[in-house]
């Protein structure tokens, strides 16, 4: 089979897939997923219940929203940030996690952004 052939072959196929994805409607997102997710704005009761059975790296995802928050506020990586802090060696991601999951758990109406800001105070920012 020749490229001509292939290609002749694979132009149903591709306009069948984009034809289908075209009209399946619109996506549907759960119950306070609005849009693409704005972990700041979770409110921290969310974010508290879908914690422990939310989706693979969420936890993750959380550490990478605080590490854009240590470098706009201090221009630094969040490694830089917590090796220029007395103590900061002992803020493992683990630590950093559980802060906010207990932070949100204490403070359901809170939202992650709020916990976010009560761990810089914490930490030493």
């Amino acid at each position: 089979m020749n490229s001509q052939q292939f290609l002749g072959r694979l132009a149903p196929l591709v306009l069948a897939i984009v034809s289908a994805t075209a009209s399946a409607g619109p996506i549907r997102l759960r119950e306070g997923m609005g849009g693409v997710a704005d972990l700041g704005a979770t409110r921290c009761d969310y974010y508290a219940y879908i914690h422990p059975n939310g989706p693979t790296g969420f936890n993750q995802a959380v550490l990478y929203w605080f590490e854009g928050y240590v470098h706009a506020r201090s221009g630094k990586t969040i490694d830089a940030w917590l090796a220029g802090i007395p103590g900061g060696d002992q803020w493992t991601f683990d630590r950093i996690g559980t802060h906010v999951l207990d932070y949100c758990t204490a403070n359901p109406k809170a939202t992650v952004a709020d916990a976010m800001d009560d761990l810089w105070k914490r930490i030493g920012g």
